[in-house]
């Protein structure tokens, strides 16, 4: 919540408050405090480890993407650089546990922090404007750096668990445990803003200005902010309760995302413009590099089928565009059919409900029975 000015925070030291997310791909997300203006708002620190599953190429990459973006239904970019240093040091069980609390209660009151490493400056070569991810990436290699760090707007929750839905294994948790399970307290109104809020960010990157695939939008993604300061109040029973008109939705994590095809002319009905349904991408076996289609882009229950088939090997050219054999491309299309699925499960009554209405549209997707 509140304007965040970009410029004024190189030079400044973030102190860790506490984690709210850790991935086994080396990506973890901090919620950090300005230890100089303690009262000001607070962000979110995301790094990601060169040695992810992706590689270094695709780890800068998701810096120079989402640092291009300006747009008031997109998380806000504030600053990212490279670095040698690691955040924060957790005990495994702590973290375990400690997520688990926090996605059931909302909040969490402990620090299960070590001293070490909880407090980190953004350095001089830190950039609060658009990163050239293949300059980053050269740079970070000549500093033998390793992790890359990007500051961006704290968000109160996902929308998934700001629905109050919960994750398979906090479900099972629920059926022998004490633990209030948490109840969804959004109005329709608010979701229908959040589908409208969503609907406009994925206009704003398959726009021709942009020319973005997301390639990961589904409900975990998508981040309920409060940028009038309103406060969050708990509701009894758990969960998150919002008035209609203080909370939005935005779009974050563009860890998968990929420039599309160029759209050829500048506008529409110029000799030489391609169609957004026209640009595709191809995920290729062998081939390393951000286009690629990795696991992760393909795994998601979310995930539109063309993402979820390997194509061939081999090439070959009809007119200007490249073609392979044994699959088709896939491009903005993808990430409005995980858009579609998405806005069902904001209208879902629960996490299982919203897991089963997934899997029935993608069994009749599949057997060609989806209407």
């Amino acid at each position: 919540a509140g304007v965040m000015e970009s410029t004024a925070v190189v030079g400044r030291r973030l102190r860790v408050v506490r984690e709210l997310y850790s991935a086994p791909n080396g990506c973890r997300v901090f919620r950090v405090s300005d230890v100089h203006a303690p009262h000001q708002p607070e962000y979110a620190l995301k790094q990601v480890s060169f040695g992810s599953p992706e590689g270094p190429r695709a780890v800068t990459h998701e810096a120079g993407v989402f640092s291009s973006l300006r747009h008031d239904c997109i998380l806000r970019h504030v600053a990212s650089w490279t670095s040698d240093a690691d955040v924060a040091q957790l005990d495994d069980d702590a973290r375990v546990m400690g997520a688990r609390r926090s996605r059931m209660l909302g909040e969490r009151d402990d620090s299960t922090f070590n001293h070490h490493g909880d407090v980190i400056e953004v350095p001089a070569w830190a950039r609060t404007c658009a990163v050239d991810d293949v300059a980053m990436l050269a740079d970070a290699t000549r500093r033998r750096h390793v992790y890359l760090y990007i500051l961006m707007e704290l968000a109160l929750a996902t929308a998934w668990d700001a629905l109050g839905f919960l994750d398979d294994e906090d479900e099972a948790a629920n059926e022998s445990s004490p633990v209030v399970v948490t109840t969804s307290h959004v109005d329709d109104a608010t979701r229908w803003r959040w589908t409208i809020s969503t609907a406009r960010a994925l206009a704003c990157i398959h726009g021709d200005g942009v020319n973005l695939v997301h390639r990961d939008v589904n409900p975990w993604n998508v981040f309920v902010v409060d940028r009038v300061a309103a406060g969050v109040l708990k509701a009894t029973g758990g969960g998150w309760k919002f008035a209609a008109s203080e909370k939005d939705a935005a779009l974050g994590d563009f860890g998968l995302a990929h420039r599309l095809p160029s759209p050829g002319a500048s506008r529409p009905g110029q000799l030489g413009y391609v169609p957004l349904g026209e640009r595709l991408l191809w995920g290729r076996k062998g081939e390393g590099g951000a286009s690629d289609l990795t696991l992760s882009a393909k795994s998601s229950m979310f995930s539109a089928p063309e993402l979820g088939s390997d194509v061939g090997d081999h090439t070959e050219r009809s007119g200007q565009w490249s073609t392979f054999r044994g699959g088709a491309g896939y491009g903005a299309a993808a990430d409005v059919y995980s858009w579609g699925l998405t806005v069902l499960c904001f209208f879902c009554d629960d996490g299982r409900d919203a897991r089963r209405t997934v899997r029935a549209v993608r069994e009749a997707s599949a057997s060609g029975q989806a209407r």
